[in-house]
């Protein structure tokens, strides 16, 4: 526990010197005369669009969980939109991806369903985002006139994420075939672990029950790639916001940028870190720090207050009672 505890505290204070680090760089050359004058420029209009597209990104990753929980669980719509919300909100208050744990105990609790056939949907939906974001990839490669570093290693990560999906479709289809594969194979190490081997092998298969049907696969997958699709048309909006004259694959690589460099550890809300990969992302297509800054510093405000904020009354409650529990530990 002891060891644990440290190497999170290694990883949260990696992280803060990431965040200044690159903090500091993405500010050094700007001055804040410029800073303010390029915010005050802003089309007003942007803000309400914001929220107007921004709230799909909750919409449709709760439609995704709905899909995939409604074979094992009544649970609604709304708490599932809502469990995306607490993770995003938790994420931006407390670093290491916190908003995760706490949307898998908060949705083990709202769908009365076992943490760890929670924790198998979470994580599949977290494989789904990445092949998205592979796809992404490979369309930026292919139609930016740039160099995009993704050569033989994004070959092999979209193999093998495309493996895990298959794998994870047959163990849907044939649940039995997979349960009796584990109990032979896990019965080599003792009666102990072949127990613990079943109990989490009957919670992943539960999990994933909903790839039996091919409509329901589509429908997660297509519902994942409007994911990305409202991302790409919420940074394109912001750059119309700014009036910076880009080339129009600009939205794609920024959100492929942000997307892989917020991977890294940092400050909760990926503070210094945004900025930085925003104003980088904006050198590779031409745009000057001078004019991108004030888009990373708005961007950002955007991104992590407004509903983080909001987030506070809506589950000030369900968070307390999950820490009284314990559920965040287990």
């Amino acid at each position: 526990m002891a060891e644990k505890r440290h190497r999170q505290t290694g990883l949260i204070f990696i992280g803060l010197v990431i965040s200044l680090l690159l903090g500091a760089l993405a500010f050094r050359q700007v001055e804040a005369k410029d800073l303010w004058e390029g915010i005050k420029n802003v089309n007003p209009l942007a803000f309400g669009l914001y929220f107007l597209i921004r709230i799909f990104n909750f919409i449709l990753p709760g439609l995704r969980s709905k899909v995939m929980f409604s074979p094992i669980s009544n649970v609604s719509f709304l708490t599932l939109m809502k469990s995306v919300w607490l993770a995003f909100a938790v994420n931006n208050i407390i670093p290491l991806r916190a908003g995760e744990i706490a949307r898998v105990a908060y949705l083990a609790q709202k769908a009365e369903v076992p943490t760890a056939t929670v924790l198998t949907i979470v994580a599949f939906e977290r494989i789904l985002d990445m092949v998205g974001l592979l796809l992404l990839v490979s369309f930026v490669a292919i139609f930016w006139g740039g160099t995009l570093p993704v050569g033989p290693s994004a070959i092999v990560a979209a193999l093998l994420l495309c493996g895990v999906v298959l794998g994870l479709w047959w163990v849907a289809k044939f649940p039995n075939a997979f349960l009796s594969l584990l109990k032979k194979t896990s019965g080599i190490f003792g009666e102990k672990i072949q127990s613990f081997a079943l109990k989490c092998g009957s919670a992943m298969t539960d999990g994933i029950q909903a790839l039996d049907s091919a409509k329901s696969f589509v429908t997660v997958f297509l519902l994942t790639l409007g994911f990305w699709g409202v991302a790409i048309v919420m940074t394109t909006m912001w750059i119309w916001a700014f009036s910076i004259d880009t080339i129009w694959i600009a939205p794609f690589l920024i959100v492929v940028c942000l997307s892989i460099g917020t991977a890294l550890p940092s400050a909760p809300g990926h503070i210094g870190v945004f900025h930085w990969l925003v104003i980088q992302s904006f050198l590779l297509v031409g745009v000057e720090s001078a004019t991108s800054t004030p888009y990373a510093v708005v961007v950002h405000a955007m991104e992590v207050l407004p509903f983080t904020l909001l987030a506070i009354p809506f589950f000030y409650r369900d968070i307390w009672k999950m820490f009284k529990n314990r559920s965040l530990e287990s």
